[in-house]
């Protein structure tokens, strides 16, 4: 089987499951007092990750809708902040978890295991200007926590 027939055969499955989380009742919960359709909070929030970007960038990091879908977004929502659209975007992730995620089963164990595979972060490269002589920048090396500030 080739990377080809994979993603034939697992497409349709991933983007039907994607279809109806992006537009779940709990994304449109999320996006309502926004005045914005489902869809819309699910592209805002995505790209919002990376701040306040423009449609191009939110089109080349989504990338699989046509840009007119997500120029048409940008335009209808111009007035959302990204921190704003991630908050919500987070808060429908969680709400569409714990209703379609918590009878799974080792549910617990696949969240600890996606919780230590994205800690700790990346060790930054070493810093080569004469400003920081060569030694690495701080970073944090303490996990936090569900209560973390």
């Amino acid at each position: 089987m080739t990377v080809v027939d994979i993603a034939r055969d697992t497409g349709t499955a991933l983007v039907d499951a994607g279809g109806r989380f992006m537009t779940r009742e709990e994304m449109s919960v999320q996006a309502k007092p926004f005045g914005m359709p489902a869809g819309g909070l699910y592209f805002r929030g995505r790209a919002g990750a990376l701040g306040d970007v423009s449609a191009t960038v939110a089109t080349s990091l989504i990338g699989i809708f046509p840009s007119w879908v997500i120029e048409l977004t940008w335009r209808d929502s111009a007035a959302l902040p990204a921190h704003v659209a991630v908050a919500a975007y987070i808060r429908a992730n969680a709400q569409w978890g714990r209703a379609h995620l918590a009878a799974l089963s080792g549910a617990e164990r696949l969240a600890e295991l996606g919780a230590n595979a994205s800690w700790p972060p990346p060790t930054p490269p070493r810093c080569r200007c004469s400003r920081h002589g060569g030694n690495r920048h701080a970073r944090t090396t303490r996990r936090p926590g569900p209560h973390s500030p």
